[in-house]
């Protein structure tokens, strides 16, 4: 039970002269929700990335967000994004 979400916006995406990227997402049994914005602003591409996750652990519905700002390129960003939320909820413990 859960779900996993990600977004790295193309270049074409989220510049200041596009209107903001919007989205979220809903836990399955509906009682968790979440929805987002993003946008380049000034730069010429997006640089940043989140990350969701919503999980039970231990009866309870838990989420986990991430925020990654790229601070003048993606690679820190991206790397953030695709290894912090490696481990499961249940063996954060």
């Amino acid at each position: 039970m859960g779900y996993l979400n990600s977004v790295l916006l193309s270049a074409s995406q989220g510049r200041a002269d596009d209107k903001p990227v919007t989205g979220g997402g809903l836990s399955e049994d509906g009682k968790f929700n979440y929805g987002y914005a993003s946008s380049a602003g000034k730069r010429s591409s997006m640089e940043d990335f989140y990350e969701t996750r919503i999980d039970c652990v231990d009866g309870q519905i838990v989420g986990l967000f991430g925020v990654f700002d790229g601070h003048g390129g993606a690679r820190a960003a991206e790397y953030v994004k695709q290894n912090l939320f490696k481990l499961e909820p249940n063996r954060a413990k």
